[in-house]
């Protein structure tokens, strides 16, 4: 089972195992920008998704879901070494 989401550090004692990922504004630009990459993977507008990501995670360096959705278009190119390696 892969997942898309990752643990985190807490910092508040109110914050889940996966630290604050639950207790996010879903309205944040890292949030929207993950929103449109994964539109963009179900389409399989790899490119689309690509860019999107990238901008999620220039947003929030630390988005586990970002960086496993950039880890599974490259394991689609056939680059399953750079995806574990980092992005």
């Amino acid at each position: 089972m892969v997942l898309t989401n990752s643990l985190r550090p807490r910092h508040s004692v109110q914050d889940s195992i996966t630290g604050d990922f639950f207790n996010r504004d879903g309205g944040s630009e890292s949030a929207r920008f993950l929103q449109e990459g994964k539109s963009a993977f179900a389409k399989q507008d790899w490119p689309k998704a690509i860019e999107a990501f990238k901008q999620a995670l220039a947003a929030d360096p630390n988005q586990p879901e970002a960086h496993a959705y950039m880890g599974f278009i490259l394991i689609q190119a056939g680059h399953a070494d750079w995806s574990v390696d980092g992005v």
